[in-house]
């Protein structure tokens, strides 16, 4: 992947807490979203802390989340006048 795509792709997140939001898309999956940093924490074995350093606060872990996520999705290559004959 060159580094320009990869630099996209990251959406600017370390490799690590590339990992902890790919726990949190986990929890979003298993428990909706009810649950708390501490769970958080405890699923990603990181600290309360490095979460609030990282992302401000669990509104910032979700929006984070799903802004990595959103990050990772690419649109196929289409003929545009096939799709506007469409």
């Amino acid at each position: 992947m060159s580094e320009a795509l990869q630099d996209e792709t990251d959406n600017g997140f370390t490799e690590r807490q590339r990992e902890v939001l790919d726990v949190v898309l986990g929890l979003m999956v298993e428990e909706g979203d009810g649950f708390s940093v501490a769970r958080i924490a405890r699923a990603a074995s990181c600290s309360k802390e490095t979460l609030y350093k990282w992302f401000g606060d669990r509104d910032g872990i979700l929006t984070a989340t799903v802004q990595w996520q959103a990050s990772r999705v690419r649109a196929g290559e289409y003929d545009r006048q096939r799709l506007d004959a469409a």
